[in-house]
């Protein structure tokens, strides 16, 4: 190996110049500093993603689960029947006009009045 033990190396095709060395570690260095750039995006996305998640969870799907024993009926089960009777009649509350046609324009459903 050379340049161990004192001696000065005989095969110059081994050395570089402190300029080639100096490159070679800026180019590592803009290297490693983009690598890390791109890790930290990486993690703050994961972050938000994580925050995102567990301030809205999933909402909870019905579940049909058998009646306790101790208890005559099953809470979850009417919790979840409950809410979709709600979503059910809050999507049907309109007739063929729609959910967004909400006011009646049918002129000869008011009586005219003197």
């Amino acid at each position: 190996m050379s340049g161990t033990e004192g001696e000065s190396p005989t095969d110059f095709n081994e050395c570089v110049s402190k300029n080639e060395l100096q490159r070679l570690i800026d180019d590592q260095r803009t290297y490693i500093d983009g690598k890390f750039d791109e890790l930290m995006r990486t993690i703050n996305g994961l972050v938000t993603r994580v925050e995102h998640v567990e301030q809205h969870p999933p909402p909870r799907r019905h579940r049909c689960q058998p009646y306790g024993d101790a208890d005559d009926e099953d809470e979850d089960a009417n919790l979840d029947a409950d809410a979709r009777d709600v979503d059910h009649l809050r999507c049907n509350c309109q007739g063929m006009g729609g959910n967004q046609n909400r006011g009646n324009n049918d002129p000869f459903a008011k009586p005219n009045l003197p």
